[in-house]
């Protein structure tokens, strides 16, 4: 075991002084390729945690040099799990109200409201996240293969309906600013609009409309993984 992990923490040093002692323009690139090359690094800390006496076969300077890895390693993984992002298919839930978003009447006719609806595992109430840059994603609805925009000019109050995903269509693409675990206010991008149900009281098909931040539970949408099969 001592051979096994000093083969590996060594690989992991080497990365990290190449990193210290080069140009060093790849950035983030270069930090998601060692993420997937090292992908077992996490079973390191798992038997550092619960079988410590392994470090005992190691000389002092090879001890050193794997704790300072596992050191950078945990200021290099924010950096992967950001660039991750969401991925998969998400029902999107009011804080405030406990409604979910839906496109009225699951109809797949361009122009259908967007409207809030009691949490169903639905098609037609998931949204498959896709990425379109950093926390910004277009959200494909599984049951009409569509996307919601707002209805004309983004402007405070404008309801959101139903149409085609167009690719790098800006007012298709949505800021996802995190709250706190799973809890976002979601942006329109390039604007200062928020997704905002019309009815605080979130009754059944009333609709989502954009509007100011107001620092309400109200804007705050929760997440979470949605795999219907109707």
């Amino acid at each position: 075991m001592a051979q096994l992990f000093k083969c590996y923490y060594h690989r992991i040093y080497v990365f990290l002084f190449t990193c210290k002692h080069s140009d060093f323009k790849g950035g983030s690139n270069r930090v998601l390729a060692f993420g997937s090359q090292f992908c077992n690094i996490p079973l390191i800390v798992c038997l550092v945690r619960f079988y410590p006496n392994f470090i005992m076969c190691l000389p002092k300077s090879h001890v050193m040099k794997l704790i300072a890895s596992v050191f950078f390693l945990f200021l290099l993984f924010p950096y992967n799990s950001h660039a991750q992002g969401i991925k998969g298919t998400y029902a999107i839930k009011n804080v405030k109200t406990g409604m979910l978003l839906r496109v009225k009447d699951a109809n797949s006719k361009n122009g259908t409201p967007l409207v809030a609806y009691d949490p169903q595992n639905w098609k037609c109430m998931t949204w498959d996240f896709q990425s379109t840059g950093e926390n910004t994603y277009q959200l494909k609805n599984l049951f009409a293969n569509k996307t919601f925009q707002p209805l004309g000019e983004a402007k405070d109050a404008v309801i959101m309906e139903e149409e085609p995903l167009l690719a790098h269509a800006a007012n298709q693409q949505y800021e996802f600013i995190k709250v706190k675990k799973d809890i976002y206010l979601i942006k329109l991008k390039a604007t200062d609009l928020y997704l905002t149900p019309a009815d605080p009281k979130g009754s059944t098909n009333s609709a989502i409309t954009l509007a100011k931040k107001k620092d309400s539970p109200l804007q705050q949408w929760s997440i979470y993984l949605q795999n219907p099969t109707m």
